[in-house]
């Protein structure tokens, strides 16, 4: 949906306590490893909560104003990238300009939300971040896999398909937990030093 009133009116529409689709293969890799649902696979009561909790400070104005300045620093680290990398008979063209697309939008949510630039948009990337986007590529192209014939009965018999699927999760959490406990360190080190 492309236009504004057509996606006010869906969410109009959804209600309070919305139901969203079930990723069965997120869904039960996080279960199995005891791992929350967050906003993005939680439904009806739950969503709204988790909702809540996170568009409290991320909506406030004093905060979006903090966000705007990372974000157009992300970006402009981005078009300056571009600028550096295409190539083709007139310069114009960006080779797998899809990835450099996944790595800006990373770069652009870490940014955001773990408050720290993970270096995607460097020409030497840190290996912890290469794993992490390598594991955000696994997670989306082997959730088909694990999808079929069914999640649930891949999980169980610990299929290739499940066992990859589950791999990547499990790297991008271990990486996603270790910025968050980086971000925890500063901001009590903050408080201590008053």
């Amino acid at each position: 949906i492309t236009d504004p009133n057509a996606v006010r009116e869906l969410f109009k529409a959804e209600g309070k306590y919305p139901q969203r689709l079930d990723v069965k293969p997120w869904r039960l890799y996080r279960e199995g490893a005891g791992k929350e649902m967050g906003i993005l696979l939680s439904n009806d009561r739950k969503w709204h909560k988790n909702r809540t909790v996170v568009s409290r400070p991320m909506l406030r104005p004093q905060n979006v104003a903090t966000y705007v300045t990372k974000i157009n620093d992300v970006a402009s680290d981005m078009l300056q990238r571009l600028r550096a990398i295409r190539s083709g008979p007139d310069g114009t063209e960006v080779p797998d300009i899809e990835n450099e697309l996944f790595k800006w939008a990373l770069e652009s949510i870490s940014a955001v939300l773990f408050n720290e630039r993970v270096g995607l948009l460097q020409d030497n990337i840190p290996q912890e971040s290469r794993d992490f986007i390598e594991a955000m590529h696994e997670i989306f192209d082997s959730t088909t896999g694990a999808f079929f014939p069914d999640a649930k009965l891949q999980q169980f018999l610990k299929t290739k398909a499940w066992k990859r699927h589950e791999r990547a999760w499990a790297t991008a959490f271990t990486i996603g937990e270790k910025v968050m406990d980086r971000q925890l360190q500063k901001a009590e080190e903050r408080q201590a030093r008053g």
